[in-house]
């Protein structure tokens, strides 16, 4: 999640109802929070250079095959959607893409890109709650009307 404006930009000192030291304390928490936002965007960058991100909503199973000789255990990447061209006829998809034996290259850079998209997926809903908090902020400065008084 990308912040659509500076936090700077939106100073709550321009707030008749927030004293001074009130402003420059809720510009130090914009501050704060406008930071972290940054750190878990470095985060992310940091692990799309690492290797390649499964798709969304995807993840490794092991199923088992059988032969001849017994059965076999093989891994796969799943999805919730067809999105993986298929094996016989690559103009259409499939839901799965077959990965090998455990252990095998395929099979170690799936689980790899899938426990990258697990943490990025983690770090962007930690920005988007930061993000939340910095719009807090702001109402912060505009108290809310109290409510009528409906005792009697």
């Amino acid at each position: 999640m990308v912040m659509d404006s500076d936090p700077k930009s939106r100073s709550p000192n321009h707030s008749p109802k927030v004293s001074a030291t009130g402003a420059r304390d809720l510009a130090a928490r914009a501050e704060r929070i406008k930071e972290a936002i940054a750190l878990l965007q470095q985060e992310i960058q940091q692990l799309e250079l690492e290797g390649n991100i499964a798709p969304t909503d995807t993840w490794v199973m092991r199923y088992k095959a059988h032969s001849r000789k017994g059965y076999y255990w093989y891994y796969k990447l799943q999805a919730r959607e067809a999105i993986f061209p298929q094996a016989t006829d690559s103009n259409k998809q499939s839901k799965y893409k077959h990965l090998g034996k455990a252990g095998s290259p395929e099979h170690i850079e799936a689980v790899m890109q899938v426990a990258r998209r697990g943490k990025i997926d983690a770090l962007q809903r930690g920005m988007s709650s930061l993000y939340e908090s910095w719009l807090s902020l702001y109402s912060e400065s505009q108290p809310e009307p109290t409510p009528p008084n409906t005792s009697k």
